[in-house]
């Protein structure tokens, strides 16, 4: 159980139903995706596969933007840990789904998040779970040096 819907059992709902419903259906969505996404690798389809995932992460991205935790966190505090919590099950399984396709991220991620398990299938990471630590994925890179990429490309 997460400490957000523990928090609301003792406190009574104060969120919206319609919140409640947006993270239930966001990790549904998540959870489909390994079926789905997995028989696009096996049949060679791996853009499509990307695709697939990268629309999904577009609609987390909208999710965590409309539910903004940045606000909620000073006036529901239920409701901000449960968007943080299905932010972070995103997170975790978007590792597993991206690892055949970014490797060395995704072992990144893994192990900030101390996940172990292997395999194509959903993950679940427990409430209060004390991050490793907190590497930067990847760096920003300057327009300006690509831009001088793009001219030496061009010649």
């Amino acid at each position: 159980m997460s400490e957000g819907r523990a928090n609301a059992d003792r406190q009574g709902d104060e969120g919206t139903s319609e919140d409640a419903d947006q993270s239930v259906e966001m990790l549904k969505d998540l959870r489909a995706l390994y079926p789905s996404v997995g028989g696009l690798i096996e049949q060679g389809c791996f853009k499509a596969a990307l695709e697939t995932i990268f629309a999904y992460i577009r609609k987390a991205n909208k999710y965590f933007d409309e539910q903004q935790p940045w606000i909620t966190v000073n006036i529901d505090i239920q409701k901000c840990s449960e968007t943080l919590n299905t932010c972070i099950q995103i997170i975790a399984n978007l590792a597993v789904l991206l690892e055949p396709f970014l490797p060395f991220s995704s072992e990144k991620v893994k192990s900030m998040l101390s996940i172990d398990s292997t395999g194509w299938h959903p993950i679940s990471i427990p409430s209060g779970l004390k991050l490793g630590p907190v590497d930067i994925l990847f760096e920003r890179i300057d327009k300006k040096v690509i831009n001088e990429e793009l001219e030496r490309l061009h010649r």
